[in-house]
């Protein structure tokens, strides 16, 4: 393990590598593999460092998840702001872009969004959860609405619900079985899920 000078582990920096750490050990063992010495030595920090950062075990989780939901809403108000913009006027415009960015999303985050699903779950067990998740639901549903609004398709509130549950139940499926062809799978499901949408 990489050793880390007190200064080092004072800076700013430290408390994101903690999260980024903790969203790793979440997306390989799931919330019950994290504890403080395995997300120190996932960061290559010392034990004390990361307990300064977060105290229990439950802070380092509740860290990690509201920084997966937290990140995954900033990149889909982004996306919505492009949408308004018309960068997209058309629904295989949208979906290719929405299929390479999750291709590409799942190729180098992974853990990113192996924890947000995480978070879902927790929120099932436990009401602490409940509202981060609901925030992440939102966006995706604000996001899927502008973008079936953006391509001419009609009861787009209504079906963004549908849109986003479909594409939930693709992206988990492309996570449990991680194999070549991601942008092309996700893509051509969600195409067919949107024909007749008009």
């Amino acid at each position: 393990m990489r050793k880390k000078t007190a200064r080092t582990e004072r800076d700013s920096g430290v408390q994101d590598t903690v999260v980024l750490a903790t969203l790793k050990v979440i997306g390989r063992m799931g919330l019950a593999g994290v504890t403080h010495r395995a997300v120190a030595d996932e960061a290559g920090l010392s034990l004390g460092a990361v307990t300064y950062y977060c105290r229990t075990r439950d802070d380092l989780v509740d860290a990690a998840l509201q920084s997966a939901v937290d990140r995954e809403a900033r990149r889909l108000e982004a996306l919505s702001a492009r949408l308004k913009q018309d960068d997209f006027t058309t629904a295989p415009q949208w979906i290719e872009h929405l299929g390479r960015w999750y291709a590409d999303e799942l190729k180098d985050n992974a853990d990113v969004h192996l924890a947000c699903y995480e978070a879902f779950l927790a929120a099932a067990r436990s009401e602490k959860h409940q509202q981060k998740v609901a925030a992440l639901q939102q966006a995706w549903e604000r996001t899927a609405e502008v973008a079936l609004t953006a391509a001419g398709i009609s009861s787009a509130a209504d079906r963004a619900g549908i849109f986003v549950a479909a594409l939930m139940g693709i992206l988990l499926e492309e996570l449990a079985l991680p194999r070549r062809g991601t942008f092309a799978r996700v893509s051509s499901k969600l195409t067919r899920l949107i024909e007749g949408w008009t």
